[in-house]
Parts: structure tokens; sequence; C-alpha cells
């Protein structure tokens, strides 16, 4: 096997450069730079990248302006990440709803009434500030925004750390952790009886079940998402 040296590459046609074979392996040497210049997209969608976009690789990405009942990210965990980050912006049809979160696995929801949390945080209005508080105790889901406003000028902000049971590789923590985790902060417009106001609260929740989940979901406890964009993002261990 030889060496090639050359200062460059370029496409014999158009701009697309495809370099080996479905199933090769492209090997950058310890000690290597390999320098993305400002403005170049490095494209690592359904590819295992190493040692070049870092620990968090980048799982999902998803936006829409279509009603829809509810949101499912499903087939989206494997054993080779330890956790993971969703960031996502909806917003509700209707006002004065609560937005909740369940687990899924092969397409279906986890509802077993074994989701337990709280959420803490505060408030501000025409008339001042106050704390803001919500929990769960056996439900069937776990309520991430409470009584949220459909206003077209603020949605539902979350920011989701997700540690899914798993009895495999990198996350198998099943010894210590035998359940479902999540921590969250969210943002949002809210109604309430004196009014609209606008909270931002930080919660966690469990689901104390042994089942491996593949994905999760929202949805709301009345009427339909007037919209949504999210990614999911998974923590190499």
């Amino acid at each position: 096997m030889g060496t090639l040296f050359v200062d460059k590459l370029d496409p014999q046609s158009g701009t697309s450069l495809e370099i080996g074979s479905s199933g090769d392996t492209m090997t950058v040497p310890s000690g290597a730079t390999l320098d993305i210049a400002s403005g170049a997209t490095l494209d690592t969608t359904g590819a295992t990248v190493t040692g070049i976009s870092g620990d968090m690789v980048k799982l999902a990405q998803s936006n829409s302006l279509v009603n829809t009942a509810n949101v499912n990210i499903d087939s989206v965990f494997s054993s080779v990440y330890t956790a993971y980050r969703f960031l996502c912006t909806f917003k509700s049809v209707n006002s004065d709803v609560h937005c909740t979160f369940r687990w899924r696995d092969g397409g279906s929801d986890l509802t077993v009434s074994q989701y337990y949390g709280s959420a803490r945080g505060g408030y501000v209005n025409g008339s001042g500030a106050g704390a803001q508080s919500f929990s769960d105790w056996g439900s069937s889901s776990a309520k991430v925004a409470d009584s949220m406003n459909n206003n077209n000028y603020n949605g539902l902000h979350l920011d989701m750390l997700l540690y899914p049971y798993n009895n495999t590789g990198v996350a198998n923590i099943g010894s210590i952790d035998n359940a479902s985790n999540i921590i969250w902060q969210a943002q949002y417009w809210a109604d309430s009886a004196g009014g609209e106001r606008q909270e931002q609260v930080s919660g966690g929740n469990t689901y104390t079940q042994t089942t491996v989940p593949d994905g999760f979901g929202f949805d709301l406890s009345a009427g339909d998402f007037d919209g949504y964009n999210y990614a999911l993002f998974g923590y190499k261990g």
C-alpha cells in the first residue's frame, strides 16, 4: 500500500467529494490536526465520529408548523451514550394547558403510574413576582410545564438531560440506578387566576420501571401543539 502526496482534492464534477466506501474506517492519526475552516459544515448525521466532533453527537433534529397531538422521538437511545440532552421550543394551540413527558418503547408510551418528581421556580407579572411549584407522585407521565399560554411571542422553551435506564454498554448503571431519570429547565408564558405571567422552573423526575426505553415523547392536557423545533444530542461515555 502506497502513500499519496497531494496538497488539495477537488471533485471531478459538481461540488461533492466522496472518500472511501461504506464500511471503511477513515483514520486521522494521533497528533494530527484536522482544520475545519470557518464557515464550513461538518455533517455527521447518522455517522459515528470519534475525536473530531467531541463527545456530544447530534442524534435527531426536527421542526414543524403543522398541528400535531403529540411529539414523539423514537428509536434514538443506544448503549453507546451515557446520557442525552434535548433542546426544544413547543407552542400550544390552547391556553391554560400543561405539557407532559413520558418514556417510550417500541412506538408506545410507558404509562405505568410510577413517575415521581417535582419542579420549583418563580414567576413575574405586572403586579410583582412570586414562587411556582408543581409535582407528580405515582403519575402516568411527568409534568414539565403548567398552565401554558398560547400567545405568539413566547412558547415553551425546554432544556432537558435524559438518563434512560439501560442494562448494556457504557450506559449500564442498573446496579446503582434501576430507573429512568430526567433533569430539566423550562421557561414559558403562563395563565393564572391573576392573569398572564412569565414563569421559569427547574425540575427532576424519575420513572421507577426497569423497562429499557428507546425514545420519549410529549403531549398536552388539551388540544394540539401548534408547532415545535427540537434537537437531541448524545453524550458518549
